[in-house]
């Protein structure tokens, strides 16, 4: 999920007119992290996967959840597959 949100920011930075450049201009909109995940350092990889981390607390926000989905037999129901975000209302609303 870390390299999938280096990718999403990368293409929001370039739909946003940013370019790679050696030193970061945030008025010139220039970047020197706009390289594959694997050319990044490990200190600027962390502030992604730090962003992974956040996202259950920022789902809980906005009232959803990040959760498993089961087929009627209680196995994963598609295990590629296999988590959904619904709200926690429409969990509620099931019971």
């Amino acid at each position: 999920m870390t390299e999938m949100e280096h990718a999403r920011w990368n293409v929001e930075r370039l739909l946003d007119g940013w370019k790679w450049g050696e030193k970061k201009d945030v008025m010139k909109k220039i970047s020197p992290y706009l390289v594959p995940w694997s050319e990044l350092p490990d200190e600027v990889k962390e502030w992604d996967k730090q962003t992974v981390r956040n996202i259950p607390e920022l789902l809980a926000r906005v009232r959803m959840e990040i959760r498993r989905q089961y087929a009627g037999n209680g196995a994963v129901a598609n295990p590629g597959d296999h988590t959904t975000i619904g709200s926690q209302d429409s969990e509620r609303e099931s019971q």
